[in-house]
């Protein structure tokens, strides 16, 4: 679908669009002059069937009667003009705003219920939506055969799904990273892949101190207290059997300073922490906040959080060796990616103490197998868990479906 320039010297539906609406122009002037109406004043109710001469009524009447006579006259002119401004509009805007508003596009959502109850209203404007709740690889070959705007999350568009949709002209994921996508492929035919950036920055730093705080401040443990009538129980005021320590004065070394890690760190600086940060791409441009290697940001840091996006050098990022470099107090963090932290040696280095516990939002198979080394601990008590969800916010959600609808009307 392409898109147009504003402004096309010598393009002929330009000029019509611009002759018709010059026209229309004068031509509403003119009747509005025309059939200006000047009220006369209220004179005194007549009896039923009685009838006055139109001057009786005053010199305002008499210009009423004109005006409405020149209504009349003009009405046939008015409406053929109006008729050539309709057509013009038309014209014009397909000129202007590009054929996409006036086409009805075939688009498929192909696993849909990843994004839960989230309205997909904003898509309707663009012509028929279809739908899947989930997609096999089978279903998705056979379901986009007729399909010119492919919507997924984390179906696999791979050479074989591309190839099955010979009408496809744009493929937008509702997510940032595009891991699943063959993006050179597409780009080869032709077809751009478009994600959405900045949609869950907020939700995933607050998933983030989710998990933190559940972890360094006992609340499972003070809520089961309550819950199971052990309080009730023991005779004191409080609970003193769990040991719980403040952020004040920790330190959270954030791997990856992106528009989340920089959330992250605001929100660790309002808690009264102290922040560093290590940059996967080597650049190091934040200057709010020391940039460190990172053998010294594990050394150091009471609080390890990533947030860096999935490549060659954040891959098995965190595994054993790095892991034994953290303080034995320390928490590891990740809303990221899931392989960038190596699974089984992060669950035995929290079930063997060499570090105080992690909270994981993220998973390199997904959903968790239930033979998962992370679903086989000693210690389940240290880890905090949720099934990828911190992108997710209703918020979050909704500005991402807003953004994708952004994307498509971008054209191609």
């Amino acid at each position: 679908m392409p898109t147009f320039p504003a402004v096309m010297p010598g393009d002929p539906a330009a000029a019509m669009f611009f002759e018709h609406l010059a026209d229309a122009d004068a031509a509403a002037l003119k009747l509005c002059k025309q059939s200006l109406i000047i009220l006369p004043p209220v004179a005194p109710r007549q009896p039923p069937g009685a009838c006055r001469p139109l001057s009786s009524f005053g010199s305002g009447a008499v210009a009423a009667s004109v005006s409405l006579r020149n209504l009349a006259d003009a009405s046939g002119t008015a409406l053929k003009r109006l008729i050539r401004l309709g057509f013009g509009l038309v014209v014009g805007m397909w000129y202007l705003y590009g054929k996409q508003n006036f086409i009805v596009m075939k688009m498929t959502f192909l696993d849909a219920a990843t994004m839960g109850d989230v309205s997909f209203e904003p898509f309707y404007r663009f012509g028929e939506l279809t739908v899947y709740q989930t997609s096999t690889p089978e279903e998705a070959r056979e379901r986009v055969k007729d399909v010119e705007v492919l919507m997924i999350n984390k179906v696999l568009v791979d050479k074989q799904l591309i190839d099955a949709a010979p009408n496809l002209k744009l493929i937008c994921i509702a997510a940032t990273g595009v891991n699943n996508i063959d993006v050179e492929y597409a780009a080869s035919k032709g077809i751009p892949v478009r994600n959405v950036v900045g949609y869950s920055t907020d939700s995933v730093a607050q998933t983030t101190f989710m998990h933190l705080l559940s972890l360094i401040g006992g609340g499972p443990y003070f809520d089961v207290s309550v819950k199971s009538g052990a309080y009730s129980r023991s005779g004191m005021f409080t609970d003193p059997n769990w040991r719980w320590w403040e952020l004040a004065g920790k330190t959270i070394g954030i791997i990856g300073m992106g528009n989340i890690g920089r959330k992250v760190a605001q929100i660790a600086e309002a808690f009264g922490m102290k922040v560093c940060y290590f940059s996967t791409s080597g650049t190091g441009h934040c200057t709010e906040y020391p940039c460190l290697d990172l053998d010294e940001l594990l050394k150091v840091s009471d609080v390890v959080s990533i947030h860096a996006p999935l490549n060659e050098r954040t891959k098995d990022l965190i595994g054993r060796n790095e892991l034994a470099m953290m303080k034995p107090t320390a928490y590891l963090l990740n809303a990221g990616r899931g392989a960038s932290v190596v699974e089984s040696d992060l669950a035995e280095a929290v079930d063997d103490g060499v570090i105080a516990g992690a909270g994981v939002d993220v998973f390199v198979q997904e959903p968790l197998p239930e033979s998962h080394p992370y679903l086989k601990m000693k210690h389940p008590e240290r880890m905090r868990f949720s099934p990828h969800i911190a992108w997710a916010s209703v918020e979050a959600r909704e500005r991402l479906i807003s953004m994708m609808a952004e994307n498509i009307a971008k054209g191609w």
